[in-house]
């Protein structure tokens, strides 16, 4: 049976499947890489940003991050705010 549905022209990602289908990485990884990978390119990730948007907490958030930078697919740079203390991660 074919089920036809209607098509769609926006709301749609198209992002590259390398990661999605890396058996390195757990399921947290996976989604939290998709979910980054919809993103536009001049968005600014935050690890507070992330959390902000997810049920799953701090802990998770951060273990899929560290996962994703264990493979290579993330990268962290320390942000300094005003006086140069740390103010997050980027």
């Amino acid at each position: 049976m074919i089920v036809r549905v209607e098509k769609h022209t926006s709301q749609y990602s198209v992002i590259d499947n390398t990661g999605l289908n890396d058996i390195r990485l757990g399921l947290k990884a996976r989604g939290l890489l998709g979910y980054l990978l919809t993103k536009p390119d001049n968005w600014e990730v935050t690890v507070q940003g992330i959390i902000s948007q997810v049920p799953d907490g701090r802990t998770v958030v951060q273990s899929a991050l560290k996962e994703l930078e264990l493979f290579g697919y993330a990268q962290y740079r320390s942000i300094r705010g005003e006086h140069g203390r740390l103010s997050g991660k980027q």
